[in-house]
């Protein structure tokens, strides 16, 4: 949501930055930036803004590669096994349903 009050800044930004925003309302993705961070969903550390959890999936899709898949396609099969009941999420984790598997190990 742009703002009633505004104000004209200055920045130098790289040639091929240039080329890309060229024509484009710049104006409105920083605004669009500001209220990402604001609402928590980018954060800045220094100079650089963070995707939170961006770590995580990063790995995850290094996983999803070892196994021959997409992410996309480990996400479904992990949400299959969860929706069948064999992966369940307990103490802040998930762990296999020993139970479904008929195992009685703990």
């Amino acid at each position: 949501m742009s703002s009633v009050r505004t104000q004209t800044k200055t920045i130098r930004i790289g040639v091929e930055t240039e080329e890309y925003f060229r024509g484009k309302p710049l104006n409105r993705y920083v605004e669009s930036l500001h209220h990402l961070i604001e609402s928590g969903r980018l954060t800045i550390s220094g100079e650089e803004i963070i995707v939170p959890h961006a770590y995580a999936l990063a790995g995850l899709g290094e996983m999803a590669d070892l196994c021959g898949m997409s992410v996309d396609e480990m996400a479904e099969q992990l949400y299959d096994l969860m929706d069948e009941g064999k992966i369940v999420f307990e103490n802040g984790r998930l762990a296999v349903n020993r139970e479904e598997e008929g195992d009685d190990r703990k």
